[in-house]
């Protein structure tokens, strides 16, 4: 994948500026959200791995105050979940968790999108 930047219309490279993003996740998902043990585990390992990916790719982990609007970054990345549940929805049609999921992504969408809406009202 190559990095197709356009500087007129695309947000600057993250740079580094706070509070690094993935310990708060994990330390969320370890003693605030009601998370099953084994789930916990694993959501934790997979914030881990898309730090280190995020280190390779960037030179320094997600920072908050990173000179990104991050909710820009939300709405881009949750309308690609939007897209990729879709489409596992569409090719596996008989997954109901599938569906369920795919419905979800469009939830979050629309309260993203009403957020965007009533911030630049």
């Amino acid at each position: 994948m190559s990095d197709n930047r356009d500087p007129n219309t695309d947000q600057p490279l993250p740079k580094a500026g706070g509070v690094y993003i993935h310990e708060t996740i994990v330390s969320d998902v370890r003693g605030r959200w009601p998370v099953k043990r084994d789930e916990e585990d694993d959501i934790c390992e997979a914030v881990a791995e898309r730090m280190k990916l995020g280190v390779r790719k960037y030179g320094h982990a997600l920072q908050a105050y990173n000179g990104r609007d991050a909710m820009q970054d939300a709405w881009e990345e949750a309308l690609d979940l939007l897209a990729y549940t879709g489409q596992a929805s569409m090719e596996e049609p008989l997954d109901e968790m599938l569906h369920d999921l795919y419905s979800e992504a469009a939830d979050l969408v629309m309260t993203i999108a009403r957020w965007r809406a009533a911030r630049n009202a």
